[in-house]
């Protein structure tokens, strides 16, 4: 069933797949083993450096509810789709570590990176394993659009992976082209909105 309905707005459909979304996301972070799981639920918002719960979500949660919508666009509802929108949440999260770490970025919405936390290291890895949570998770889920969802999910990896090395090719340029930049943008993130088919 579909929150969705006629005079919702984004904020109101954005919170509604985050109500659906919680639950998931959360047992799918907690899946993951220590230290890594108090590394993920530090990214996600709901711990302190020291563990302790939080109050809060930092992931704005905008590609999985495109997940959402999709499938109401398709006749199925959110219902078939939570888990696989908690993936495309958890690999849009890897890229979001990772690239903390090479822009060197040491707050992202409000507090402390996981890279600045944690470390590099932790930070990599922590990455590394939402990724491949991702790719379980959206595994795991029955029917006939998965080995193609699978697919699409690794092409978009690796778009975006590529998209970063440019950004960061592009930030040692003292002079760069509107084409080169809006290149390094369609690679980064138009490529993740194509793979939500």
């Amino acid at each position: 069933m579909s929150p969705v309905g006629p005079g919702r707005t984004a904020e109101e459909i954005l919170l509604a797949a985050r109500a659906v979304l919680d639950p998931s996301l959360r047992a799918a972070v907690a899946m993951l083993p220590e230290p890594l799981r108090g590394f993920a639920q530090f990214h996600y918002g709901w711990a302190g450096s020291d563990g302790a719960a939080a109050e809060g979500w930092l992931s704005r949660l905008r590609m999985p509810t495109l997940v959402l919508l999709s499938a109401d666009i398709n006749g199925d509802g959110w219902d078939g789709a939570v888990e696989a929108a908690a993936a495309w949440s958890l690999m849009g999260n890897h890229t979001l570590i990772h690239d903390d770490i090479m822009d060197r970025d040491s707050h992202r919405r409000g507090r402390p990176t996981l890279w600045t936390a944690f470390g590099t290291a932790a930070a990599l890895q922590t990455g590394n394993a939402l990724l491949a949570l991702a790719i379980e998770l959206l595994s795991e889920q029955g029917g006939p659009r998965i080995p193609a969802a699978i697919g699409r999910m690794g092409r978009t990896v690796q778009v975006m992976a590529a998209g970063q090395v440019a950004d960061m090719d592009l930030e040692a340029c003292t002079e760069v082209a509107l084409e080169e930049s809006m290149a390094v943008v369609e690679a980064k993130t138009p490529s993740h909105l194509a793979s939500l088919r």
